[in-house]
This record gives C-alpha cells, sequence and structure tokens, in this order.
C-alpha cells in the first residue's frame, strides 16, 4: 500500500487501499470509500490535480480492504 500524503482528522496516515468514512453532508450522511490511484490523483481526495475534496478533516480512516472488506459489503462504493 503506497502512501498518499494525506491524513485523516485523526492524523492517522493515509494508504491507497485504505476504507474511509467520510462526512460529506449536512444531514449526517456519511459515505464509505476505497482510496486508490486515479485519473492523475488520489480517489477520493484528488481527480487531476483537484486536492482535498473532502477536506482531511471530513476523512477517518476505518480499515483497509485487504483486512476489512467486509466494510465494504454493508455501503455502496
Amino acid at each position: 500500500m503506497q502512501y498518499t500524503e494525506l491524513k485523516d482528522k485523526n492524523d492517522k496516515e493515509i494508504y491507497e487501499g485504505d476504507i474511509v468514512q467520510l462526512d460529506v453532508s449536512p444531514y449526517g450522511m456519511d459515505k464509505i470509500e476505497v482510496v486508490k490511484y486515479e485519473n492523475g490523483g488520489v480517489y477520493p481526495f484528488a481527480i487531476a490535480g483537484w486536492e482535498c475534496t473532502p477536506m482531511p478533516k471530513e476523512v477517518e480512516v476505518i480499515g483497509n480492504v485487504y483486512e476489512n472488506s467486509d466494510l465494504l459489503n454493508n455501503h455502496e462504493n
């Protein structure tokens, strides 16, 4: 897993393959995403150089695809 140079809201390093919970809704609805390199950036943080959307303070690493794939079965990707 490659380090993305980003950290989550708990100051934990974010790696490719990590599963992150994004707090992106004003209504308290979280989204689960897998961190991956895509289209010249780190998804879901950057696409083609457009950095940090969502902001790291809205992101928490909750696992990774190798040890916690069950987290993905309960959420849409």
